[in-house]
């Protein structure tokens, strides 16, 4: 028990060393290499932090030793046993009321073992509670979209990125929300209830599709099992909203790369026209089309020319 607590504490200090240090050096470098790899190496200490236990190697000495001194060892090993009954003994006939005994009902690593589970079933449970809590929202306010026009659009981009045998539904919905990817039985792109031009909407399916081809969800679910794990860290919170921030801006640097500058600010004037709401209604157990003020200011000024 102390050595599973140990090395939970180990790798999450270690972890967040280089996390930290991963963000810094992006602070300065990010301009210099695309976000697709900065999604990647955010992947990789993702992984990294899936895996916190190393194996032990123990080697027994008596393995390697000389026959004689084997003997040795077992002449040696022999007389210390016989010490110790000789002390048992001795204390076995000291009277009771001298006799020490200590009666502790939980000692400290099973405490804190027991705090770090009851975090764990908290973290999930009001997650899990959450989405539960949004997808009744959804399917109390959301619709099927019959419209031929809008579902030929999907299929075509389907087409285009190779899915065009996959089921996803579309539906939209009244909720303040951003369009986004979640599973409901099967994969949904969920649209705001807002007009939205043929332009915009093929840009919307391929941002969502490219979500789907990459599962970038199960990422997503990942992330929420390991920052469940290590819901104590700071750090890994701020892990969480990063990783969630790259996926987003992989996916717009896939879909603007090859583009002109008037597609590239057309795209963007797809988001802002999207969102344009200061407070959206959405699940981390989705991908979302908005990734913060923040990430929209980066998006905007730096890659579509604002």
């Amino acid at each position: 028990m102390e050595k599973f607590l140990f090395h939970l504490f180990e790798i999450s200090l270690t972890m967040s060393i280089i996390i930290l240090l991963f963000a810094a050096f992006n602070v300065f470098f990010a301009k210099k290499y695309a976000a697709k790899w900065r999604y990647i190496i955010w992947i990789i200490l993702l992984v990294a932090l899936l895996i916190p236990f190393r194996p032990d190697f123990d080697f027994s000495l008596t393995n390697t030793l000389h026959p004689l001194e084997e003997t040795n060892v077992e002449g040696q090993n022999l007389a210390l046993t016989e010490t110790i009954s000789n002390e048992t003994s001795k204390q076995e006939a000291l009277p009771v009321n001298e006799t020490v005994k200590e009666t502790n009902f939980i000692d400290t690593p099973t405490l804190f073992l027991f705090i770090w589970l009851g975090g764990v079933a908290l973290f999930l449970a009001y997650t899990l509670w959450m989405h539960i809590r949004f997808l009744r929202m959804v399917k109390r306010w959301s619709y099927k979209i019959k419209d031929e026009t809008m579902l030929a659009i999907l299929q075509d981009e389907k087409e285009m990125l190779g899915a065009g045998h996959k089921q996803i539904a579309l539906y939209g919905c009244k909720l303040e929300i951003s369009p986004m990817l979640i599973y409901r039985f099967k994969p949904t792109i969920l649209l705001p209830n807002k007009e939205i031009s043929r332009e915009e909407l093929s840009y919307i399916f391929r941002h969502e599709l490219i979500h789907y081809r990459r599962k970038d969800i199960w990422i997503r679910y990942l992330m929420l099992f390991i920052n469940a794990i290590y819901w104590f860290n700071p750090v890994i919170y701020f892990m969480a909203k990063s990783l969630q921030n790259e996926c987003e801006e992989s996916c717009d640097e896939k879909i603007v790369r090859g583009l002109d500058t008037l597609s590239r600010k057309e795209y963007g004037e797809t988001i802002i026209g999207i969102i344009g709401r200061e407070k959206i209604t959405k699940t981390r157990l989705s991908t979302n089309f908005y990734g913060g003020k923040k990430t929209m200011k980066k998006k905007t000024i730096n890659d579509y020319g604002y």
